[in-house]
């Protein structure tokens, strides 16, 4: 903390006043502050993730990590940040990092916080499924259709319908596929990649792959998938598929920008929208 910015942390105890010298956690703005200050910090070193004071130094070998290693300590011991040995594990494989466990060419939800979905006791309130679907949307991306799988349970939150079998059916499914061990590939540099999109008049889907010379799949990199709302939903065939690609280029637009990539799709229909001399509004904007 800069002095002159040291009162405005002046907190007040039975033993007296008191100042912070350094930023605390507890301030509004602490959070975004040491993210930014992180990332400019690594900033073109691209052998370290960091996510606030998570970091992952990953390598191809063991003498180049050793020497990520310290490259990343002497650049924290420079703007005299330290690190807490307990917390500090060297030459891991796999990892866990972020609520995933990571190896070579694999990433896996941690199975401990996958069994406690597979636990949870079926819902009985609205704030209770509220809390299910929380807990599944941070591993949607190994679920194939999950928007679909989960629209139920949406529509019972929204209060568009009460729990029935069907909510129970979509709770069961949902528990089921992340029970079944999912696993996604990672993305790699020099990797060939087809981006798959389908659309409905309930959810638009995709689904990122590796692929081979042949085209064949090698392994699934992370699923897609969106829930339309009542507009879109009216959508006549062709704007839908283009609204799907649309909706899952911008979901993975940080794994495919500036890169070669297949796209696929159901191709009939926005032959429709090539053939007008005018295409309608919703697809220009």
């Amino acid at each position: 903390m800069k002095e002159e910015d040291q009162y405005k942390t002046a907190f007040v105890t039975p033993s007296g006043n008191f100042e912070y010298k350094v930023m605390p956690f507890g301030l509004v703005n602490a959070p975004s502050t040491f993210a930014r200050y992180m990332a400019d910090l690594f900033r073109g070193k691209p052998n370290i993730c960091v996510y606030l004071d998570d970091n992952l130094i990953f390598s191809d070998s063991l003498e180049e990590h050793w020497k990520h290693l310290d490259d990343v300590l002497s650049i924290l011991a420079k703007e005299h940040l330290f690190v807490k040995r307990k917390k500090f594990q060297f030459t891991q494989t796999p990892v866990e990092f972020l609520g995933y466990n990571i190896s070579d060419n694999a990433i896996r939800p941690i199975q401990a916080k996958c069994q406690a979905i597979g636990s949870y006791p079926q819902p009985s309130s609205i704030p209770k499924t509220q809390r299910f679907v929380g807990l599944v949307n941070y591993y949607r991306r190994f679920i194939e259709h999950c928007a679909d799988i989960a629209k139920p349970l949406y529509d019972y939150i929204i209060k568009k319908t009460k729990w029935s079998t069907e909510q129970t059916q979509a709770f069961k499914n949902l528990q089921a596929a992340l029970s079944s061990k999912p696993v996604i590939a990672t993305l790699k540099p020099d990797g060939q990649y087809r981006l798959t999109t389908d659309a409905s008049k309930s959810a638009v889907g995709a689904v990122l792959e590796e692929i081979d010379d042949k085209d064949h799949t090698l392994g699934v990199v992370g699923y897609f998938s969106k829930i339309l709302d009542k507009t879109q939903s009216h959508y006549p065939a062709g704007e839908l598929e283009l609204l799907g690609i649309k909706l899952a280029l911008g979901h993975f637009r940080y794994l495919l920008h500036g890169r070669h990539f297949v796209l696929r799709t159901d191709h009939i229909c926005l032959l429709a929208i090539a053939n007008k001399e005018k295409p309608s509004d919703k697809i220009k904007g």
